[in-house]
């Protein structure tokens, strides 16, 4: 038998995956597989990867963080999660692996690793990543009363970044097998009944250790209402007002024990003896501090600045309280009154022409009554001017110039920006 006997083409051998046309490995590793990116079966860890529906209007995309919304037909739908209730975050169940459009499927990745996320900004390899708002992811870990739902690390921060996906929910209180929180209100605390942790408002008499006050005693002078039972607002009586003011004042009171018994009583006008306001002491008293007369709504403190003993004898040859203490405020150029001024000498020591100025009352207001005096230390001669002479009136029958050096004069006044200068002065 004669003829052309023809053969078929010899087929290539293939040896491995690599040798396949749409296949790529690259440095392969142990428990790796095989998955396919939309152009090629490429090999990886694979990804724990669920199937679901878009139940959202709009695309959720790449890297978007959901939770499990429920069904329609053969699979889960889902929904953009956000830390801001309960509902959108205790389910949450992963990060889409790739753009799912509305109403459509596409991949969940519940655990392992997903790329394509731009993480170029505000993010570092290691960063621990929580659920945040809307679907994203956050750095920052949440904190009561958003939800905590931890999400996973981020593996490459780059513009085609790389995160792994591990989500674990936060736990709310009465989730615990061991907790029932039942219709919780402000002020509940948590209590153990035998069998569970319950909520429960506080019941002094039942719910608490050990001593507590159960009511209030009066004691001589004293009444009280509103004594009884659990919350109750006791009412403390002494006859009048309390703490309303810094000074408080009691009808014919008579103290005992300041330094020796018996020495200091304190008399108002209701009790008439001796006089109106009046304190007598009877040998001495020890006082810290100042003290305070009050008489309408006007106070006279007495103060020392002093750094040695001084006695005061009452009564005096006038039969009034001495009180000699001068304090100097020594200026060395024209100088504008302040209210600390009141009562003390200022000397003006310089050596060329300067003013006094009196201030209006609208910038310092001296009380009617107040007086000041003025020495002329230096040679320079000192002239007593209103700041606003317009505002400010100074009454003098001599001028309004120290003399000379080493005179003095009083500044008094009579009422609201008026005043008068009496003492060594002339017209210039």
């Amino acid at each position: 038998m004669t003829g052309l006997v023809r053969y078929p083409a010899p087929i290539s051998a293939v040896s491995d995956l690599n040798d396949l046309t749409d296949v790529i490995i690259s440095a392969p590793e142990e428990f790796q597989g095989l998955s396919y990116n939309g152009t090629s079966w490429v090999n990886s860890h694979i990804p724990v990867v669920s199937y679901v529906k878009n139940a959202e209007s709009t695309t959720i995309t790449t890297g978007t963080c959901v939770y499990l919304f429920g069904s329609t037909g053969d699979h889960a739908t889902v929904k953009r999660a956000d830390n801001g209730s309960d509902t959108t975050s205790s389910k949450t169940i992963g990060v889409a692996g790739a753009d799912i459009t509305a109403s459509n499927n596409g991949p969940i990745v519940t655990r392992g690793y997903v790329d394509g996320i731009d993480l170029s900004t505000g993010y570092t390899a290691g960063d621990v990543l929580w659920l945040g708002e809307n679907g994203a992811f956050t750095t920052t870990k949440p904190t009561a009363p958003d939800h905590l739902v931890f999400i996973g690390v981020v593996v490459r921060a780059t513009n085609n970044g790389i995160i792994y996906v591990a989500t674990q929910n936060g736990y709310e209180l009465d989730e615990l097998h061991d907790v029932s929180i039942v219709d919780k209100t402000s002020g509940d605390f948590l209590k153990y009944n035998g069998t569970l942790w319950v909520n429960d408002q506080i019941n002094l008499g039942t719910d608490t250790v050990g001593s507590y006050v159960a009511s209030l005693v009066a004691g001589t002078g004293v009444t009280l209402s509103n004594n009884s039972g659990e919350g109750a607002t006791p009412t403390i009586g002494i006859g009048q007002p309390v703490g309303t003011s810094d000074f408080v004042s009691f009808a014919a009171v008579t103290t005992q024990g300041i330094d020796s018994p018996d020495n200091i009583a304190m008399y108002t006008s209701t009790s008439g003896t001796p006089g109106d306001g009046v304190v007598i002491v009877y040998g001495s008293v020890d006082l810290t501090g100042s003290l305070r007369f009050t008489v309408g709504s006007y106070k006279t403190t007495l103060s020392s600045n002093q750094t040695t003993d001084r006695t005061i004898t009452i009564p005096d040859a006038n039969g009034t309280i001495a009180l000699n203490e001068v304090t100097f405020n020594t200026q060395t150029a024209t100088y504008t009154l302040a209210l600390s001024d009141s009562g003390k000498i200022v000397q003006m020591n310089v050596g060329s022409a300067n003013i006094l100025y009196v201030p209006t009352d609208a910038s310092v207001n001296f009380p009617v009554g107040t007086s000041i005096d003025i020495l002329q230390v230096g040679s320079g001669k000192t002239q007593i001017a209103a700041v606003s002479s317009g505002t400010t009136t100074i009454n003098s029958a001599n001028g309004f110039y120290l003399r000379a050096q080493w005179s003095a004069a009083t500044l008094i006044k009579r009422a609201a920006n008026t005043w008068v200068l009496v003492g060594d002065i002339a017209t210039s």
